[in-house]
């Protein structure tokens, strides 16, 4: 027999910008801001063209495809990448200026 459930969960998340902005003032939980109101009535746009938004499952596939090909893809160091594991900027001579220690300072090229 299964347990009994708890307390379901009932709440309610506004995403909503300025429905959001709005019920924060009226809780008072927030005060009135120009600034943020304006942001709030930006954002509305953005927000109503996403908010529906659903991508198609033929991305997700395309995605895990090129991933797999990332991962299996050989990791060749032909010496032309800059941040490389066990090759430290500080010790290359093209940045080594960056990283002097001579008084803290930093010296320009």
């Amino acid at each position: 027999m299964s347990a009994p459930i708890a307390n379901p969960v009932t709440s309610l998340t506004i995403t909503n910008p300025l429905v959001l902005y709005r019920s924060l003032l009226s809780t008072k939980q927030i005060a009135p801001d120009p600034a943020q109101y304006r942001l709030a009535l930006r954002l509305q746009g953005p927000y109503s063209s996403l908010k529906d938004y659903s991508p198609q499952t033929e991305y997700g596939a395309r995605l895990k495809a090129i991933s797999r090909a990332v991962k299996k893809a050989p990791q060749v160091d032909n010496g032309s990448n800059l941040a490389v594991l066990g090759r430290p900027l500080r010790r290359d001579p093209l940045f080594a200026h960056i990283f002097s220690e001579r008084s803290g300072e930093r010296h320009s090229p």
